[in-house]
């Protein structure tokens, strides 16, 4: 997990919802990614239960992940930047109003 994910996760209040570990971080960024988002997402969840599954991101790649495995997708969109036009279950400007809903 990158350092940043704990430091990101308590400056919003959320860090007790995601423990160390039932979080993790996949860079898509690279031109080099051996593995996209979902299979990692998949792996993951491989043999566990959970009664409900969050994906919270902002492309349409952190959404395609959400509904690849059956999650509820929250669509961050940066304050500064226009709405992108994805189809999310919920959208968020901020990240503190998902409190409400975990």
């Amino acid at each position: 997990i990158p350092t940043t994910i704990p430091l990101f996760l308590n400056a919003l209040g959320l860090a007790s919802f995601f423990d160390n570990d039932h979080r993790f971080s996949v860079n898509a960024h690279s031109k080099e990614v051996a593995r996209k988002k979902e299979h990692v997402l998949e792996e993951y969840l491989f043999g566990k239960k959970f009664k409900n599954i969050y994906v919270i991101g902002d492309s349409g790649t952190d959404i395609a992940m959400a509904k690849h495995v059956g999650a509820t997708s929250i669509l961050f969109t940066h304050p500064d930047f226009p709405t992108r036009q994805l189809e999310a279950d919920l959208r968020t400007t901020d990240l503190r109003t998902i409190i409400k809903t975990l």
